[in-house]
């Protein structure tokens, strides 16, 4: 946590957010005559003014308060992601005026992952991923050390940062031995000058193939992608005796090794994909040394997908005076990928339909849905469409219900009268033909 305070020139920083820190500032008389109060950040996180304490809690939001002499009112100002005004600093207030800011804690960041080590014929290619957090701060660089043994020994691989995922190892520009095995790990660096832990370690041996070259990715249908590839311009130390090929879902670590060795040739068909989804690869030939360089370039491709095929055998049946309830069968073809909801549209006339459908999207794959709430005796029309991550498939075949008219029922028909002893008489009819709605009783006069 750091607080600023100008133009007293004061700059106190606070590691520990886990207690209560209690600050007392004293000012001159004649400020506090002009107005001035100290401020209280409350666990509430909210600067509240008292006469003399500042008191700072955990879990601060980034803010700026200044107070000036007008009163001791305090504007507000927004940061950027380093903490600093974003807009030019100003006293209202004049001279005297104090300015406070307040900003999280920077802390060191996550370590580098997943890195990996390549040898070629007299050099070492170092790939890795950046840290998932990098502590409060921007991560300006990346330092590499390495080593003979990956224990003892380690030494600093330039004076200078990488600012890139990768580097290569060229000794100086002077090359590495072929034969030669060499231990890496990285740590990064944010603009606070805050250190990660450092990297796995990861080794690799000079002597391998050069780079593979011409690295293409192209999509044939739903599922199928062709890797195609030309042979390295050096085979390092040994005949090529194949090549190692890895996929990834966004072009960074980590990789996953689909073929540890595909044979010699240069050319791979990678028949386990999903529709609709965009792959990305990388491939390295092998010598007897290990696994060479990897292309400079990762290919890409993404396969085929479509919005889904209409929904089909759409019924709409009444159920009551206010509700219709709908009815169908998935399509044929999802588009080659799940389908996520459904789209429900509803006319008056069945030829003008609404922009705003009945139901933008189920949400779910459900093929039944309830029109609720509807005026007794009207009549509806309806056509329903499929979604999947692609987009909205066209719209089923149409259909129509009407609810059921709420009118009073026809007379009964059929009325008998029977005496049935010295006290009672048998009444029976029979039920109208027409009951306007469920009949729930009968009135006898």
């Amino acid at each position: 946590m750091r607080l600023n305070f100008a133009p007293h020139f004061c700059h106190l920083t606070f590691n520990s957010v886990h207690f209560l820190l209690l600050i007392l500032l004293v000012f001159p008389i004649g400020a506090w005559a002009q107005g001035y109060g100290n401020l209280q950040l409350a666990p509430s996180q909210n600067l509240v003014e008292s006469r003399n304490q500042i008191a700072l809690s955990q879990d601060l939001p980034t803010i700026f308060k200044e107070y000036g002499n007008s009163g001791g009112i305090p504007s507000e100002h927004s940061l950027d992601d380093d903490g600093n005004r974003t807009d030019a600093p100003t006293n209202a207030g004049g001279s005297d005026g104090i300015h406070m800011m307040i900003s999280p804690n920077v802390d060191p960041p996550d370590r580098p992952s997943y890195l990996e080590a390549f040898g070629g014929l007299t050099i070492i290619n170092l790939y890795w991923r950046a840290p998932d957090d990098n502590g409060g701060s921007a991560i300006k660089g990346y330092h590499v050390e390495y080593s003979a043994d990956g224990v003892n020994n380690w030494i600093s691989l330039s004076s200078e940062l990488v600012t890139n995922l990768f580097v290569t190892d060229l000794r100086m520009g002077m090359g590495i031995a072929s034969g030669s095995t060499y231990y890496y790990r990285v740590q990064a660096i944010n603009s606070d000058d805050e250190r990660s832990d450092f990297s796995n370690i990861a080794s690799a041996t000079t002597g391998g193939p050069g780079y593979v070259t011409g690295l293409t990715a192209t999509a044939t249908g739903r599922n199928e992608i062709t890797v195609e590839w030309t042979t390295p311009g050096s085979s390092g130390t040994s005949d090529i005796t194949g090549y190692r090929i890895w996929r990834s879902l966004d072009g960074q670590a980590p990789w996953r090794e689909l073929v540890p060795n595909s044979g010699i040739g240069t050319t791979f068909i990678d028949g386990v994909v999903d529709a609709g989804t965009t792959y990305y690869y990388r491939v390295a030939a092998i010598n007897s040394t290990g696994v060479g360089l990897p292309a400079i370039n990762v290919a890409s491709a993404t396969t085929d997908a479509s919005a889904p095929d209409m929904p089909r055998n759409l019924t709409a049946n009444a159920s009551g005076p206010t509700r219709i309830v709908l009815s169908w069968t998935v399509p044929n073809d999802n588009g080659g990928v799940p389908i996520t909801g459904y789209q429900i549209e509803s006319s008056a006339d069945g030829t003008n339909w609404p922009d705003d459908p009945l139901e933008e999207n189920t949400g779910n794959n459900k093929t039944t849905y309830t029109d609720q709430g509807l005026t007794e005796g009207t009549t509806r029309y309806y056509r329903v469409s499929a979604i999947n991550r692609i987009g909205t498939g066209a719209p089923s075949n149409e259909v129509s219900a009407t609810t059921q008219a709420i009118s009073a029922p026809d007379a009964p028909t059929n009325l008998t009268a029977t005496a049935s002893g010295q006290t009672r008489i048998d009444l029976s009819w029979r039920a109208p033909a027409n009951n306007g709605a469920a009949i729930t009783g009968y009135q006898i006069q």
